[in-house]
């Protein structure tokens, strides 16, 4: 067995994250999640999509006046990333769709940052709404995962017949089908604005008695606890009746 230099090592490591990033990019689009590619010529990047030029097209411009859109770009206005909100269930549910990442910047963690970006957004403009999604690609998941994101049944997401037909172009989509949309191939997340809330501070006055006995304060200062309690009981009581 030959011993392998450490420029062989990085450039062996280099070609497995290309071949990883080529499998997740293939996934994805047999998985129907790609709507469109930006590739780089002679006149800078290109959007190519996958379904109507025209319907892409005027959904990235719709989402942009609405101001549901987040749009990355370097400080001097080379196009970056992209990636925007659609609405479910009359506002019950929202996805973070259409990201898409300039090849040059790929592998930098923009696609995190962007997906960090639209889901702030979405709990801005969206506060009581979930956020899902549906994914194959294990880097999106991780994002999703860090974002608070969790794995749930199909029966957790939006109901919405429009969403579903969208999965139409997935090459699994008979499978969903035969399967009554319980599962498929891919991984449900969502994000319950419910199992998420910052602790509030007590505005109110309090009182701190520390007693001795570490995890069994209360059996041997049982007595002395009793006390305490029936005292400030007591006080309060005498302030509720004004005695």
């Amino acid at each position: 067995m030959s011993i392998k230099s450490p420029s062989q090592l990085s450039e062996i490591e280099e070609l497995r994250q290309k071949l990883e990033e080529a499998n997740d990019t293939l996934e994805a689009i047999r998985g129907g999640q790609v709507d469109a590619f930006v590739i780089k010529d002679g006149n800078g990047p290109r959007i190519y999509t996958l379904k109507s030029a025209d319907q892409t097209y005027r959904v990235f411009i719709e989402k942009m006046i609405e101001g549901k859109a987040v749009i990355a770009l370097t400080t001097d206005n080379a196009w970056v990333g992209f990636c925007y909100i659609e609405e479910w269930s009359h506002g019950e549910f929202v996805a973070n769709s259409g990201l898409i990442v300039s090849p040059a910047f790929r592998k930098t963690g923009i696609a995190k940052q962007i997906k960090r970006r639209i889901f702030d957004l979405s709990r801005q403009k969206y506060p009581n709404s979930k956020i899902f999604g549906l994914t194959t690609g294990l880097a999106v998941m991780k994002i999703n995962s860090d974002l608070g994101y969790e794995p749930v049944t199909y029966s957790e997401l939006t109901q919405d017949e429009t969403f579903w037909a969208g999965c139409k172009s997935c090459v699994n989509y008979d499978i969903l089908m035969s399967k009554e949309r319980k599962n498929c191939m891919c991984t449900a997340m969502l994000y319950d604005p419910k199992d998420h809330f910052a602790p509030e501070e007590t505005t109110e006055d309090f009182k701190l008695r520390m007693l001795p006995g570490n995890h069994f304060f209360l059996h041997e200062s049982q007595d002395v606890l009793l006390q305490i309690l029936f005292r400030e009981l007591h006080s309060i009581r005498n302030k509720q009746f004004g005695h």
